[in-house]
């Protein structure tokens, strides 16, 4: 049932649809074809639509359309008229009207819904005054007006699209401008969307929305949008109509407003910016470019006050930016107030002060003042602007406010207050922290305030400027201040011509400050001298009371209309009354300034640890304007002080630096009198010291001179000079004199601080033993006695202080090597003279012209020195002590003994001479309590053990002595020179057999001795015995070079070696070189040993190689009896005693022979004494003794000569000679040095084919020797027996006895039966045992091993 209901109920509902899309095609197909044939309608259509809009309308052709369910009339080449219009119609290409058909049925006539009109084509003319007159829409008829108001309130929607309309500047330039407009209604919501476009670049939107009659404002409500955008903002101004604009503006603008209109309450809100302006004035007449403006403003009117808000104002010009956070106009009848906050003025002014807008003496006003810091609030009131300088009203908030000085007011920085002024006065409230006062007619600084708080009251006239303070309260780095302040400044027009000018009251009060901040408050106006006194007088201390007062002009040369005062009663405060002169202290005083006289009384003050009493102190112009400083004061207290002042002060530009050293005690009165002229420099001071001394000890320095328990005057005076009465004391416990001499000019004949001499002469009796105890140097122990000793102290104007000492030394000995040691009866002159200034200078001394030594010292430290020997010195230089001259003896030996005993410093060390140490720079040894500080010449250095160090060169310029004694040998005609450097050390010496040099590093990495010339003919001048020489200390290596070795004037080769000390010996290693035709070589190099002591001894090891042996024989004297191609000796050799002891008769060893091809010549004998222990083995000379000299016509040729000979104490011994050739020879012997005997035996073998008349009569028949022959040629080793045949030669060296023993045989009784002889076993096991007693368990030889070497 129910189901079938809602079935009908569907059916019954889209029949309903069916019928009612039938029912609405019906409609639109019916629409669309009575609209399709409206053209014959036109004139009815017209007139409908006139009757119904108000104006008149004319078509062309009239069509219709159909747009969704209304129809659409469009006329095309349509033309309006407005009623009482003398002008052409408007022109439209084409209207269109929607026709509302329901309201056009109920109302039986035509109705419209909406108009639209496109390219509407107008003209107007805008007047200067701004009106604007639009061509075509007639007059003024209230009828025609109230039909159109009518009209536009009643359609719906009214369009006007691509509308043209050419307006008529008012210069009379035409502009065309698009105009589109769109007018529609939603109920009683009214809405406006409009749209203006010129040519020039300027485009203005509207966009409107209300509610109620728009004509009747008092019965509308709504909102409008307006944005303006335009490149050309005078476009703009002349679009918008705004009538007499006072500026004229120019450039780029974009303009936002918002309009609320509440039932006659307006409410306007914009958003401006605009970008290169250009702000003129009427005809040009000022311009203001800017880069930028922007802001954002709201304008609010309530009944008849109009209140404008503006925020975020920007302004920029070039590079110069102003931004304004807010700002508040109120306007009401005449009256304006402007309210602003967090006004910069630093960045507004740096506008306005580039604006040529500006007035010019406002420009030149704000740039003088460069006004500056925040307003945080400022408010303007504007009573009547009609006449605003009547009645207005300024008040300010200020933070950080400064200004800078303006025709002499003060600039002020970092101001913060509060301020009103009106049109005749007003008052400023400070209260500032860390603000500051800029006075720059008076002071050079701003006076600086930690804070400031006050009221100042300003007044002003057409004439004067007035301002006034009360008491201002200031705290500053001086303390709590009061000051009253005032100015008076003119501003008529004749105010520049004014003498007086800007006139200003300041007074300042202090209370317990510091004094040092009385210049704060000195203005530097003064007089120029006494403001250089003021500036540094009054130091350290504190002020009581202090008051500052200027009155007068601030002009810079008003001085006779100003006056300036300055008083402090100050407590324990220094006051440097000159700078050169000693300040004081003041306990309790007065200081009073009154322009340019300045007095200072003090009843008592300190002078360093002294009592100044009655101290007065004054300034005063002299008759020339110069400023004059007094001084006078009693002062009672130590002498310390008294010498201060003496050194401290411009004296000590007269007298020099003599006292600067110095140190005093004990008491001294001082009467003090002082003028100075503060103005002129050149002007020099008068001063009159007079000083009482009472016990007195003094130390005059450099040297710490002890003179104790001084009493007497002494003065001083710039007109008479210095004097003294009755000054006495003490010298080490003896009395001393003293007395003061002055010696003027001779032009003069007075005192005249550039160039009198003072002479201070000082008598005394001394004992060395103080001078060592006050010099503090133990070394000058060699110096002992008492002596009469005058000393004097001279000084002389513009040079150093001088000390001399001059004494005959009697009663002292000197403990020095000869010739100037000196017993203490001998009378001997010394004069030193030294001077007496830290910074040092020339020492002098001079002993009795013999010893002549200048030291050079500054600063305590020995910069050079110079001795000559009985000569003067020679030129010091920096940083060396160098010697010269002549002495007729030197004791080296004694010298290295006096440094060591005196001065705990060792020489150079020689390894063959006991207990010497290395090289030592040290200087002299001090005793531990010893203040090295006060030797003068030396330096300490804290890594030195032995204390001070003096870092000099040591140079001895070729010192010639006749004798000079080292290492205990005498040395004639010695020439010798020495440096040392922080490099090393060289000595070099020249005598007329030996001259060479030696070379030691200062690390002791290298020692090297070079000898250019020694004649070995005079090396046994120089003895070192057995005797002389103790232990050999352990050294390193010394390169020693003989680069040419002398036999008197013969050059006999070179030799190259190196030295050490091992184990107790003196060992010459690598021993190569060329001696005497013998050569050491490299691969093959000579040790020469030396074990000194009492039973000391030398050994050699060498190979000696030569070519012609006999060129060394004949350089050793012996006969030329052999001549060889090359051999070799192998030399193992020892002796007792030094190398140079070498001896024949003492010597030990063997000699290895081996030697090449070569010959015997034949030559005489008779060499005579010693030569003859060669003879033996000239083969020539026996061969002739055996009647063979026709067998050897010409000498003795052979291949190779081997054998060994040994030397024993005396004994020489050939154990082996063997010469091989065509004819063999073998020799053994024995020759005693000391009788000159030989023992020996000689085996010839002779080849038997060559030698047959020898065999022959050997043999006494032909027959045999025939067989001999024969059978040599068979059986050659068989046959040497029967050719050979023994000689034995004995007798003496001067006659050898040579004789037949037996033939045909080859062996030497002598070599076979050695083993044997019970004699000869005997002999050798002595001299074995003699040579292990002498010689170290390493170097003991057996005389039967001839191999064995002594060497190590």
């Amino acid at each position: 049932m129910e189901r079938s209901f809602f079935h009908k109920l569907s059916s019954l509902l889209w029949r309903a649809l069916v019928l009612l899309v039938v029912v609405l095609a019906v409609y639109v197909s019916a629409g669309r074809m009575l609209v399709a044939n409206l053209t014959p309608w036109r004139t009815v259509i017209l007139q409908e639509l006139n009757a119904r809009v108000p104006f008149t309308l004319e078509a062309q052709q009239v069509d219709g359309q159909w747009q969704s369910f209304s129809p659409v009339i469009v006329l095309t080449g349509l033309r309006l008229t407005f009623p009482g219009s003398s002008d052409a119609p408007l022109e439209l290409s084409q209207g269109r009207i929607i026709l509302d058909v329901l309201n056009s049925l109920r109302t039986a006539s035509l109705q419209m819904t909406q108009l639209e009109l496109t390219e509407l084509s107008l003209r107007g003319e805008l007047s200067q005054g701004g009106k604007l007159q639009l061509n075509g829409f007639g007059g003024s008829e209230d009828g025609a007006l109230e039909e159109l108001r009518e009209f536009l309130l009643n359609v719906e929607r009214a369009t006007l699209k691509n509308n043209l309309l050419k307006l008529t500047m008012p210069s009379g330039e035409v502009r065309e401008l698009g105009l589109d407009l769109v007018l529609f209604r939603d109920g009683s919501r009214r809405h406006v969307q409009a749209s203006l476009i010129s040519t020039t670049g300027t485009h203005v939107a509207i966009i409107a929305d209300g509610v109620g009659d728009p004509f009747r404002p008092e019965l509308f409500a709504g909102e409008a949008y307006l944005d303006i955008h335009s490149s050309d903002m005078g476009a703009v101004r002349e679009i918008l109509a705004i009538p007499n604009l006072p500026v004229r503006v120019e450039g780029a603008l974009d303009l936002k407003l918002w309009f609320e209109w509440d039932k006659g309450q307006p409410t306007v809100e914009a958003q401006l910016e605009g970008r290169d302006l250009l702000i003129a004035g009427p005809d040009s007449e000022w311009e203001v470019p800017l880069n930028r403006v922007a802001l954002q403003a709201r304008l609010v009117a309530q009944g008849n006050l109009w209140t404008a808000f503006a925020s975020d104002i920007h302004v920029a010009k070039d590079d110069m930016k102003f931004t304004l956070s807010r700002m508040q106009l109120d306007a009401w009848d005449n009256v304006l107030r402007v309210r602003a906050s967090d006004v910069r003025l630093e960045s507004l002014s740096a506008i306005l002060t580039t604006l040529d807008a500006m007035p010019s003496t406002l420009r030149e006003v704000l740039a003088t003042l460069q006004p500056r810091g925040r307003l945080s609030a400022l408010q303007l009131g504007i009573g009547d602007t009609r006449d605003p300088s009547k009645d207005w009203t300024l008040e300010v908030n200020f933070e950080e406010l400064g200004v800078d000085p303006f025709k002499g007011a003060p600039g002020i920085s970092s101001a913060t207050g509060y301020s009103r002024l009106n049109t005749n006065s007003g008052f400023v409230q400070l209260d500032s922290q860390s603000l500051a006062l800029d006075f720059p007619t008076i002071y050079h600084q701003p006076l600086h305030f930690e804070d400031m708080y006050g009221t100042l009251y300003l007044d002003w006239d057409a004439d004067t400027v007035r301002l006034t303070s009360g008491v201002l309260t200031t705290r500053g780095d001086e303390g709590m201040a009061k000051v009253v302040f005032g100015l008076n400044i003119p501003v008529a027009p004749d105010a520049a011509d004014d003498e007086v000018g800007i006139e200003m009251d300041l007074l300042v009060g202090l209370q317990d400050a510091h004094p040092v901040h009385r210049v704060k408050y000195i203005p530097y106006g003064l007089n120029t001298g006494l403001l250089n006194w003021l500036s540094d007088s009054i130091g350290e201390g504190r002020i009581e009371q202090g008051a500052f007062l200027w009155r007068g002009s601030l002009k810079e040369d008003a001085e006779p209309r100003r006056t300036v005062q300055l008083a402090f009663n100050v407590a324990d405060t220094q006051l440097k009354y000159h700078p050169q002169w000693p300040s004081v202290v003041v306990e309790r005083g007065t200081v009073l300034i009154n322009d340019s006289a300045v007095s200072v009384w003090a009843d008592k003050a300190r002078l360093f640890e002294s009592v100044a009493e009655d101290l007065s102190v004054e300034t005063r112009l002299n008759a020339l304007g110069q400023i004059t400083l007094e001084v006078e004061a009693n002062v009672l207290g130590g002498a310390a002080d008294g010498l201060r002042v003496l050194n401290e002060s411009p004296l000590a530009d007269i007298i020099g630096p003599t006292f600067s050293a110095w140190t005093m005690a004990g008491d001294l009165e001082t009467d003090l009198q002082i003028h100075l002229n503060l103005s002129d420099k050149s002007v020099a001071p008068q001063v009159n010291v007079k000083t009482r001394w009472r016990d007195v000890n003094l130390a005059v320095n450099p040297g710490n001179l002890p003179i104790r328990a001084v009493t007497g005057e002494f003065n001083y005076s710039t007109t008479t000079g210095f004097s003294s009465d009755g000054l006495h004391g003490e010298l080490w416990g003896k009395p001393l004199s003293v007395l003061l001499q002055q010696h003027h000019s001779a032009e003069l004949k007075r005192y005249d601080p550039a160039r009198t001499v003072l002479d201070i002469a000082l008598a005394a009796q001394v004992d060395m033993q103080d001078v060592r105890d006050w010099l503090a140097l133990s070394p000058l122990g060699f110096v002992s006695g008492q002596t009469t000793a005058e000393v004097g102290i001279q000084l002389v104007p513009g040079e150093p202080p001088l000390l001399t000492v001059d004494s005959e030394l009697q009663g002292v000995s000197l403990d020095l090597p000869e010739p100037w040691n000196k017993r203490k009866n001998e009378a001997r002159q010394m004069h030193l003279q030294m001077p007496l200034v830290l910074s040092g200078g020339p020492i002098l001394l001079d002993l009795e012209q013999q010893l002549n030594l200048t030291l050079d010292i500054a600063d305590g430290a020995l910069l050079s020195g110079a001795l000559g020997f009985n000569v003067e010195p020679p030129l010091a230089e920096k940083g060396s002590i160098r010697v010269s001259g002549h002495a007729p003896l030197i004791q080296a030996d004694q010298w290295i003994k006096f440094v060591q005993t005196y001065f705990g410093v060792g020489s150079l060390s020689f390894p063959m001479k006991p207990n010497i140490t290395p090289v030592s720079f040290a200087a002299a040894a001090v005793d531990s309590d010893t203040d090295v500080t006060q030797m003068p010449g030396m330096q300490f250095d804290p890594g030195h053990a032995g204390g001070p160090v003096a870092p000099i060169e040591i140079v001895i310029e070729k010192v010639r002595a006749d004798t000079l004694v080292l290492l205990e040998q005498e040395l004639r005609d010695v020439v010798f020179s020495l440096t040392t450097s922080r490099l090393g050390s060289s000595f070099s010496l020249h005598t007329d057999w030996l001259r060479g040099d030696l070379s030691l590093a200062a690390d002791g990495s290298s020692t090297q001795v070079d000898i250019q010339h020694l004649d070995i003919s005079r090396f046994g001048e120089f003895d070192l015995t057995a005797g002389d020489i103790g232990t050999v200390q352990d050294f390193s290596g010394v390169d020693v070079n003989l680069l040419n070795l002398f036999q008197e004037t013969e050059r006999v080769g070179e030799l190259s070696f190196e030295l050490l000390g091992e184990d107790g010996e003196l060992v010459a290693r690598n021993i190569t070189g060329e001696f005497a035709h013998l050569r050491l070589r490299a691969g093959q190099a000579g040790r020469l040993v030396w074990h000194p002591g009492s039973e000391g001894f030398s050994g050699l090891k060498a190979n000696l190689g030569f070519e012609d042996l006999g060129l060394t024989l004949e350089y050793f004297g012996y006969q030329r009896i052999v001549e060889t191609e090359a051999g070799d000796f192998a030399l193992n050799l020892h002796w007792p005693g030094p190398p140079q002891n070498f001896s024949m008769e003492a010597l030990e060893g063997s000699i290895d022979v081996a030697i090449g091809p070569g010959s015997f010549p034949e030559a005489p004998s008779g060499a005579a004494g010693a030569l003859r222990v060669v003879s033996i083995l000239n083969l020539a000379d026996i061969v002739q003794r055996l009647s063979l000299t026709d067998t050897f016509d010409s000498g003795i040729p052979f291949y190779s000569v081997d054998g060994e000979i040994y030397f024993h104490s005396g004994v020489v011994e050939v154990a082996r000679m063997d010469v091989q050739g065509g004819s063999s020879f073998q020799f053994s012997g024995v020759s005693d040095l000391q009788t000159q005997s030989l023992d020996g035996e000689l085996v010839a073998t002779l080849p038997i084919a060559r030698n047959l008349p020898w065999i022959a009569a050997l043999a006494a028949s032909l027959p045999v020797a025939a067989g001999v022959y024969l059978v040599s040629k068979i059986f050659d080793k068989q046959m040497n027996r029967l050719s050979s045949a023994v000689y034995s030669i004995d007798g003496s060296w001067s006659d050898p006895q040579v004789r037949f023993d037996r033939l045909f045989d080859d062996t030497q009784k002598l070599r076979a039966k050695a083993s044997s002889d019970a004699s000869v076993q005997a002999e050798s096991a002595t001299l074995a045992a003699d040579r292990a007693e002498t010689m170290p368990p390493q170097a003991t030889v057996d005389v039967q091993a001839p191999g064995q070497s002594v060497f190590p």
